[in-house]
């Protein structure tokens, strides 16, 4: 959960990283009284740290640690087809949007 959540963050962290620079270059006033603040910069970081850990709620709930102490999941949980949908959404929203959300600034930068 932990190392998942951190590479989530990560991910959502990038993004933060390419819009203030996208901000700084092409809207450079707005950018001065807006975003050189610490409150806003602290809140972007701490957004993406929340929606880091949201994307890894569902390990919480499916993992169980055995008598040997391995982490094995819970298969009565995830052959249910609600988990594979939030399996599938939180996946989206850790890999894939940040992704296509950096790819987009970044080439807006360019």
């Amino acid at each position: 959960f932990q190392v998942n959540s951190l590479m989530g963050a990560y991910g959502n962290l990038v993004v933060v990283l390419c819009l203030d620079r996208y901000v700084a270059m092409h809207r450079p006033l707005y950018y001065r009284n807006n975003f050189a603040k610490r409150r806003i910069r602290y809140s972007m970081i701490a957004g993406s740290i929340v929606i880091g850990l949201l994307s890894c709620v569902h390990w919480l709930w499916v993992n169980t640690i055995n008598e040997d102490g391995d982490i094995v999941e819970n298969t009565m949980i995830t052959d249910d087809w609600l988990y594979n949908v939030v399996r599938a959404l939180s996946y989206l929203l850790k890999y894939l949007v940040p992704g296509v959300a950096m790819a987009t600034i970044t080439w807006a930068n360019i």
